[in-house]
């Protein structure tokens, strides 16, 4: 990904894997970036602002840009900065045909409601029964679910649900308090972010900014000239504490089955050189239970109870 004006041309490192990561900055300025990398690499200030539009109407994007760094010590060795974006748009996730959106509670969790379900804020049942969901829910934005992953993780916020290997069923987690399991960004606070003010999201790790998160590296091949480029996948990320990589392998195994990532290497496990990566090393394909295809024109508007 790139923003800004460079001055110079960047160096790729071509790695694959699981590395640890600090947040050095949210949408640095001109001269924290040019200071973490030791070199002018950008001439003019980033703009992280896009404009962007849907079914001929023009909506603002909010590039979310976390600066990261990964320390020898924590990676075996290998030193880098990378960039991490997180576009969050003022457009609801709607299905395909118009009659399901997307819905997140105050716990992070989200489902799919048609519209009367949406209007009377009631759960959708599934044949396995209703969603893990509250009635305290909203119209997901677009990018809003993985802002809200990353940053949780990074907090190392508990789940309010676990999991019985006993029972084999969900219940809620009886160990942490309902406010410590929540994960949600304020209205207020969402629409700063929209607007680009990033200050919600300083704010919030603000105590816990020594904090490490793990994140997947990849490396993307560019379909015009060859050229190779790190990227960190966006699906799933784990806090510093977790060793069990389960989440992570059948979230990018679902994510490929879909057809994303098509001009991107990734490898599960520590980090290695890309050219070191051979196809039987990648994440199995698993079989995929297909959420409903989003769209850019809702029937309803699902955002009318948010004051944007």
């Amino acid at each position: 990904m790139a923003f800004g004006t460079s001055s110079a041309k960047p160096v790729f490192t071509r790695r694959t894997g699981i590395g640890v990561a600090k947040i050095v900055a949210i949408n640095p300025t001109m001269k924290e970036i040019n200071d973490a990398f030791g070199r002018e690499v950008y001439t003019s200030e980033p703009d992280y602002m896009r404009d962007v539009e849907y079914d001929g109407k023009s909506y603002k994007m909010s590039r979310v840009t976390f600066l990261l760094k990964f320390d020898a010590a924590d990676n075996d060795g290998y030193d880098d900065y990378h960039f991490l974006t997180l576009p969050v748009t003022n457009r609801a996730v709607a299905n395909s045909d118009n009659s399901k959106v997307q819905v997140i509670d105050e716990f992070g969790r989200t489902a799919w409601v048609t519209q009367d379900e949406f209007a009377k804020k009631a759960i959708p049942v599934y044949s396995n029964g209703p969603a893990r969901l509250s009635n305290n829910y909203h119209a997901c934005l677009r990018g809003e679910e993985a802002l809200v992953n990353f940053i949780s993780t990074f907090l190392v916020t508990p789940s309010i649900d676990v999991y019985n290997r006993t029972t084999g069923t969900w219940q809620t987690n009886t160990r942490d308090s309902v406010d410590d399991c929540k994960k949600e960004i304020p209205t207020e606070d969402m629409k700063k972010i929209l607007s680009g003010d990033v200050t919600p999201i300083r704010g919030y790790i603000e105590n816990d900014k020594d904090n490490k998160i793990k994140v997947l590296l990849g490396v993307r091949t560019d379909s015009h000239d060859g050229r190779k480029y790190t990227t960190i996948y966006d699906g799933c990320f784990l806090n510093q504490y977790q060793t069990k990589t389960t989440m992570l392998e059948r979230t990018l195994a679902e994510d490929l089955s879909r057809g994303r990532f098509t001009d991107t290497v990734f490898k599960i496990g520590p980090l290695v050189e890309v050219d070191s990566v051979k196809p039987d090393d990648l994440t199995t394909k698993v079989e995929v239970k297909t959420a409903p295809t989003t769209t850019t024109k809702p029937s309803f508007d699902p955002l009318g109870d948010l004051p944007f």
